[in-house]
């Protein structure tokens, strides 16, 4: 699908450009000044624009639009051509240039005939987008929305805020301009943190804010409500970059011609100010910088704005400009979300459909200098630095001429399909020469990706099961032969289980275990009968450990079965190599189970295997007991890796009711971030906690400044500061008692040991339902607008579970519908580096002890004796830790 990607489509010339070889445009205006050579688009040369220079960097940092040229050149319904005669404004324009809102009485003969025309060509084309009332502001024209900026920057320091000193901030990512002029503005004082400069400085706060957001396209709202001031920059906010248009009511807005249209070099903006002193103040700023806008520009303004203006009445996509533009922009993000689909290095951490990609660098090589692969295939990237975010960041402008487009999707396809060093240290370190021949560069660098590609996910569970079976079947002239799962008994499976032990490819696993890929379990044995904090490794202990939850029940059976027929799949699919699968010759593989299990099936076999108990023996059901949890943990590690294996779902089951809401695009967390809340319980409101989360280590440590009373009957009562420690195999509690003082090493005990690394994984939401649209108050009792959502069938926190997600895509708000009342009200997340210190655990060989089980501290901080972990202790653990805290 890439390569494709890549070698789909021609370049198109324009019609100015036919002797040009698509690559450059020849400009008839320049003619009469002796220029009859083509002007070269980037990366080619010649006198047709034929020769591709060697070593040439694609410079994308310039906010360009030149794709839409092609509209106006086939498609406008009126010539743009411009005839200018020697007469025409040859004296300086009339001043000044502010137009009061329409309707208001003013002299029109204080304006230039051109200036009233460039006025009713912007009020036509707000009402006809619909985007903005313009006719009830003071309409400022400039050169240009960065003029604007600084003109509006300049205003809001005058007037009722001449004596104080200004602060201006903006939530990151933001347009690096807005930190530049602030900078070089000396009555202006720029803040990185807007959580800050809203706590302590709102009175003299000027928040800038875009919407839909350059560089990310997100819907980025005002995160400071009470700021003194607010510059909203809406260059972007039209139908053929953002999908929700809505009518603006801000008091001050920012638009620009270039990001509109193109036409970026004509260097015209404009401004509506709701208050006319503002909107005056910005005019003389403007007016002692340049006088008025160019006339030739304004002219030039008032036929495309017309153009656009009169196209939104086409019903045809050709004929509308913002239909057309739009089907521009999805082509080339069909293109580039299918490139990056392919591989793990680097994500597209934005919304499509904007101008830019926002790219995150995922691998640890790349995240001190995101640019430097980029820059390695010849493409001039931004850094993240610069919009206020890391240095595993960058932003790439793909708005360009087709030429320059095309040159770009192979230099990204080269670099996406490059084998990286991860790749190539896994195949030279981890190998032995006989290892390293048994296996191809492909073999390895699907180890390397995690994200399935399209042709191996379903829309659901049966689906996707489906799906996958078929790809095994293509295996056949291996020798391959699949049979429906329920046609093996479990011993049959561990026959096939042990032919594909023996000949599985150690690199593969060594690159699994590295990247806490679920597919590292794949020849993992479940946790021991007695004990969910014991896990053995080796391969026969759990060939036995499974035969015998198997025989205890017929619903253990069945799950031990279809776990096992998950495993070998993933077994055959991604632990052999392709030369291996040539090489072993005929074998029965089991087909991927039709159903699912869900965990309240167990639970109503559990309820009749009571029933029939109580008539038998007492003590067997609660053995049964123990033994079914155990099939349910061999379950669901061995189905762990079916969710990403399903299309936009965590939901398996096909007869899963239809979210009845259609769910909005919310991004994904941060790889790296920490983040203040609130937290409030029945016996306390706000208290004061911190969160850090990394999916690189991976680990998440949440620290309260007061613990939680009575929240798990096994955790020791503690009466101040507590700490919850997640990595990828369990769970720990943390506190400070007595011993700390003489050893300064907090006391610890595990609350569980099992696999996290779903709960550790940045797609919060999978598995949730949207609701609806709502209200929530941020950390700072601020009433935001949210989206609200609760968890699904697959996941089990308890019922009225709700996530509120802000504007920004940010977590604001989380409801705990359990019996513990929980609410955590999040700041700002902090998106930096997480040391990995954060996430240590004290070294203290209670570590390895469960909380309340056989051993722990007492008051004293002295080891006591104590009983193991009872299965009333799981049961608790499964209804309340799993059910809260790993959701949290």
């Amino acid at each position: 699908a890439a390569a494709a990607a890549v070698a789909g489509g021609e370049v198109k010339a324009t019609s100015q450009a036919d002797d040009c070889s698509g690559h450059g445009v020849l400009y008839e205006e320049e003619k009469s000044l002796g220029v009859n050579v083509c002007q070269c688009f980037q990366c080619y040369s010649g006198p047709h624009c034929d020769v591709l220079i060697e070593n040439c960097s694609l410079e994308t940092r310039v906010a360009e639009a030149t794709l839409f040229q092609e509209w106006f050149e086939d498609h406008s319904p009126i010539t743009l051509d411009v005839t200018i005669t020697p007469a025409y404004h040859a004296g300086y324009l009339k001043s000044p240039r502010v137009f009061p809102p329409v309707g208001t009485p003013y002299d029109k003969n204080s304006f230039d005939s051109v200036s009233r025309l460039l006025n009713n060509s912007i009020h036509a084309l707000h009402s006809a987008v619909g985007n903005a009332d313009s006719t009830s502001y003071t309409l400022v024209v400039g050169a240009g929305g960065v003029q604007l900026i600084d003109a509006a920057l300049y205003a809001l320091t005058q007037g009722k805020n001449a004596n104080k000193s200004m602060h201006v901030s903006a939530s990151s990512p933001y347009y690096p301009h807005f930190h530049q002029t602030s900078d070089l503005n000396p009555l202006t004082n720029w803040m990185e943190d807007i959580d800050s400069a809203c706590q302590m400085h709102a009175n003299s706060l000027i928040e800038v804010v875009t919407y839909p957001n350059n560089p990310d396209n997100e819907a980025m709202p005002s995160m400071c409500k009470s700021a003194n001031a607010h510059i909203v920059d809406l260059v972007y906010h039209f139908p053929h970059i953002f999908s929700n248009v809505t009518r603006r009511d801000d008091d001050l807005q920012i638009y620009s011609l270039s990001k509109l249209s193109g036409f970026a070099a004509s260097r015209i903006g404009w401004a509506l100010v709701k208050d006319p002193e503002i909107a005056s103040i910005m005019s003389n700023y403007m007016w002692l910088q340049s006088t008025a806008a160019a006339v030739e520009s304004q002219l030039r303004a008032i036929k495309i704005l017309t153009a656009i203006t009169m196209s939104t009445k086409s019903p045809s996509t050709q004929g509308n400009f913002f239909n057309f533009a739009r089907s521009l922009l999805d082509d080339r993000w069909a293109n580039l979300v299918s490139m990056f689909e392919s591989q793990s290095r680097f994500s597209l951490a934005g919304k499509p459909g904007s101008l830019f990609m926002w790219i995150r660098c995922n691998d640890v090589k790349d995240k001190g200098d995101c640019a430097a692969p980029f820059a390695s295939v010849g493409i001039t990237t931004e850094t993240g630095v610069n919009y206020g975010s890391g240095t595993n960041y960058v932003r790439i402008c793909m708005g360009h001429h087709p030429s320059t487009f095309h040159l770009l999707k192979q230099r990204l396809f080269k670099l996406l399909s490059m084998r990286s060093d991860t790749v190539a240290n896994f195949v030279l370190e981890n190998n032995t020469e006989e290892e390293q021949s048994d296996q191809d560069e492909q073999d390895v660098r699907r180890a390397v990706t995690k994200t399935p590609r399209p042709a191996f996910r379903g829309s659901d569970y049966s689906s996707m099961t489906s799906t996958l079976s078929s790809h095994l079947e293509k295996y056949s002239s291996f020798g391959v032969s699949v049979t429906p799962c329920n046609d093996f008994t479990v011993s049959d499976l561990h026959v096939v289980a042990r032919r594909l032990q023996e000949h599985r490819n150690l690199t593969f696993q060594a690159i699994y275990e590295t990247t806490h890929d679920s597919r590292r379990l794949a020849f993992t044995s479940a946790p021991t009968a007695h004990s969910l904090s014991t896990r053995q490794s080796d391969f026969e202990v759990g060939v036995k450990f499974e035969q015998e939850i198997a025989a205890s029940s017929d619903h253990a059976n069945v799950l031990v079965r279809d776990a096992l027929c998950h495993k070998i799949v993933m077994q055959y699919v991604h632990h052999l190599s392709h030369a291996k699968k040539a090489s072993l010759g005929s074998i029965k593989l089991p087909a991927l189970p039709k159903s699912y299990h869900f965990v309240e099936e167990d639970e109503e076999a559990k309820k009749k295997r009571s029933a029939s108990a109580v008539t038998t023996s007492t003590s067997l059901s609660s053995e049964n007991e123990g033994h079914l949890l155990a099939a349910r943990d061999i379950y669901t590690n061995a189905t762990k890796c079916i969710v990403c294996h399903i299309t936009n779902s965590s939901h398996p089951e096909p007869t899963l009711p239809p979210n009845p809401n259609p769910a909005p695009y919310v991004p994904d967390w941060p790889r790296q971030f920490d983040v203040r809340f609130g937290l409030t319980t029945k016996d306390f409101k706000n208290m004061s906690s911190h969160m850090h989360f990394s999916a690189d280590f991976p680990g998440m440590h949440i620290h309260h400044s007061k613990c939680v009373k009575d929240f798990l009957p096994q955790l020791p009562a503690v009466d101040g500061p507590c700490n919850l420690t997640f990595h990828a195999n369990g769970l720990w509690f943390t506190y400070k008692d007595k011993n700390t003082a003489k050893t300064g090493i907090d006391a610890c005990c595990n609350v569980v040991l099992t696999d996290m690394t779903s709960n550790l994984g940045v797609n919060e939401l999978g598995g949730f339902y949207f609701v609806k649209n709502t209200t929530t108050t941020t950390y700072y009792g601020n009433e935001v607008k949210a989206q609200m959502w609760t968890n699904g069938k697959r996941l089990q926190p308890p019922n009225g579970f709700r996530i509120f997600i802000g504007p920004d895509g940010e977590d604001v708000h989380y409801h705990n519908g359990g019996p513990y009342l929980l609410e955590w009200a999040l700041a700002k997340r902090n998106v930096v580096p997480q040391p990995e210190s954060t996430f240590q655990l004290p070294a203290n060989p209670n570590c390895a002890n469960p909380c309340g089980g056989s051993s722990g501290s007492n008051e004293e901080g002295q080891m006591i004796d104590g009983e193991d972990a009872t299965h009333a202790l799981i049961t608790s653990y499964v209804a309340a830790a799993r059910q809260s805290f790993l959701q949290n």
